[in-house]
């Protein structure tokens, strides 16, 4: 009777990855083995899925892990895009929906903190600057 071997290939942090599942029907004491795709930057937890198919379903998951994660996110540090010190960070014009929000700038410093000001935050300061004025004002005359 045939069982059916079932392999999916999964990230660490629990994403599918762009390798399809593989699924092949065989004998119950068929051997099999499947080599485990590489993907850059990645490490599979199984090379190989081989065994002795059961008298069951056979089901394996392959789990990717970066090879090199420093802030231990999940992801690979050579596919994360990180500004250097200094850099401008360039504004991206909003979808429609958001169109009224507020424009964030910002530039980086050497500790990695973005300076973040916003320009309905800029028109406020100007505001409470100008009604601040004309009431200093208004006292002098």
């Amino acid at each position: 009777m045939d069982h059916k071997l079932t392999v999916t290939y999964v990230y660490s942090r629990g994403e599918p990855t762009e390798i399809p599942v593989y699924t092949q029907e065989l004998p119950e004491g068929t051997l099999y083995s499947a080599l485990s795709p590489t993907i850059e930057y990645y490490y599979a937890d199984i090379v190989e899925v081989r065994g002795v198919m059961a008298d069951t379903d056979v089901d394996y998951a392959v789990v990717y892990s970066p090879t090199n994660d420093a802030d231990q996110n999940g992801y690979a540090d050579e596919l994360e895009q990180v500004p250097n010190v200094g850099e401008e960070i360039i504004e991206i014009p909003a979808p429609d929906q958001y169109q009224d929000q507020p424009t964030v700038l910002g530039e980086t410093t050497d500790d990695g903190a973005i300076w973040i000001f916003t320009i309905f935050g800029m028109l406020a300061v100007i505001a409470l600057g100008a009604i601040f004025l004309k009431a200093f004002h208004h006292k002098k005359a």
